[in-house]
């Protein structure tokens, strides 16, 4: 994640994907159409001038924009990205990344579980964001002050309206539960039989509690957001949450300064004045292997005392409980889908940042909803009509590495092209730059521009 070794961020997990696989379903997208086809970034020789003027006019006239940031949007401020951990071990006391990003090792070696937990939480707190935050959050304002952002927000009302429980994982509707009970003042005992209903019983507490009244309704507005912007990151760092507003971010694999309870599922923020204080030279923490009883505080459940565990989802991880963002972001992408099929003069942009091909999951889902985006275009007959030299959906992917040029899925569904737009304006741009450099040309082309 953002350049965390404790995140799985850049894990192979079949979790990873999962939002990605229910949302396709929902759509009722049927997988036998698939085809693999060429990258549009193949042909052609780079125009770094060229590609920043188009990246910019589409940000420019975008009403929607959605983000991904990969462990790269950490490299300026001076974190490592998950390729660096696996070139470099002595970054990590010479120990294995996936060894250390498993839950396992907390029972083997709870000293250098926490060690390595620790020394990341530190890394993260001590880390200071780049202009590139800032850059984002211009964007936000940007895409929010504009007159379509109350038509955004009337789809994503409606949406909200209309959720089933058919739409959610029962890993995710347990999640949901387990924080609406929180906030309405139910008791812990209740939120542990959540835990453990089947599916017909989760459905109906879901309608019950969730759906069916004020309160209930009232707790999941203010866990989604109405804002025509949304980002959706790996890394498991607080910053983009502090910049960004927590609706507005979807922290797939959670965060590294949270902690879970696998007793009674509560999950807690340890406090900012704590520290580990990791000696990187042995990368471990002793009084993880201490007695119970002389176990930091801090790391303990709240609500029952037992010792708790990073909020993120590691390598080969059964137990991580979700953040409830992901239903944010499934919201929001079928209310921006809605906003595009009603009206022709709509358009939306997905922003890559920083996601390398390593385990390209995230790659995968901007380029995923780019084309449920494009497809929601094709709903409108008059799309053909438009006069805008603007492509109704852009994909903006900025890497350093000219190796992430390439399309990331090796396969998509028939009429899923990102085909250079009328009188040239491509619908696919490719920025080779890093993330603070990259977000800051970027905007300063789009002010020049209006």
């Amino acid at each position: 994640g953002m350049a965390s070794p404790v995140t799985s961020a850049q894990s192979v997990s079949a979790e990873c994907t999962q939002e990605a696989v229910q949302d396709a379903e929902e759509d009722n997208v049927e997988a036998s159409t698939h085809v693999v086809r060429e990258t549009p970034a193949d042909a052609g020789s780079y125009d770094h001038h060229h590609s920043l003027q188009q990246a910019a006019a589409a940000i420019r006239e975008c009403d929607i924009l959605f983000v991904t940031c990969g462990a790269g949007f950490g490299v300026d401020m001076g974190l490592h990205t998950y390729d660096e951990f696996y070139a470099k071990p002595e970054l990590l006391g010479g120990h294995d990344y996936r060894e250390l990003a498993s839950p396992g090792l907390a029972k083997t070696d709870p000293a250098l579980w926490w060690g390595f937990t620790g020394s990341c939480i530190d890394a993260f707190r001590d880390a200071h964001p780049h202009e590139g935050f800032s850059v984002l959050a211009e964007m936000q304002k940007f895409v929010c002050l504009r007159s379509t952002a109350s038509t955004f927000q009337h789809f994503l009302e409606q949406r909200r309206a209309k959720l089933k429980p058919a739409a959610l994982s029962p890993v995710e509707l347990k999640a949901m539960i387990r924080d609406v009970e929180k906030q309405l003042g139910i008791c812990t005992a209740g939120a542990v039989d959540t835990w453990r209903m089947g599916p017909r019983e989760l459905s109906n507490k879901f309608k019950n509690v969730v759906m069916g009244g004020e309160m209930g309704m009232a707790v999941l507005a203010q866990m989604t957001t109405a804002q025509p912007f949304f980002c959706a990151t790996t890394n498991v760092d607080k910053h983009l949450v502090n910049t960004l507003g927590k609706p507005s971010v979807h922290e797939m694999h959670g965060r590294d300064e949270r902690l879970q309870c696998s007793a009674c599922r509560c999950v807690w923020d340890i406090p900012l004045s704590f520290r580990f204080n990791v000696p990187m030279e042995t990368m471990r923490y002793v009084r993880a292997a201490s007695a119970p009883e002389e176990q930091p505080s801090e790391l303990k459940c709240p609500e029952c005392g037992v010792l708790g565990r990073p909020n993120v989802l590691l390598f080969g991880d059964m137990s991580f409980i979700p953040d409830k963002s992901f239903l944010s972001e499934r919201l929001w992408g079928h209310a921006a889908q809605d906003m595009l099929a009603h009206d022709e003069q709509t358009r939306a942009v997905v922003l890559e940042i920083g996601c390398g091909r390593l385990v390209p999951n995230l790659a995968v889902l901007g380029e995923q909803m780019a084309m449920r985006f494009q497809r929601a275009t094709r709903q409108h007959s008059a799309e053909s009509e438009s006069s805008s030299l603007t492509p109704r959906v852009s994909l903006i992917r900025l890497n350093p590495d000219a190796g992430c040029r390439a399309w990331a899925s090796t396969s998509v569904e028939e009429g899923d092209v990102f085909e250079p737009g009328r009188n040239g304006n491509p619908s696919y741009v490719f920025l080779q730059s890093g993330a603070k450099t990259g977000l800051t040309d970027l905007w300063s082309a789009v002010v020049a521009s209006c």
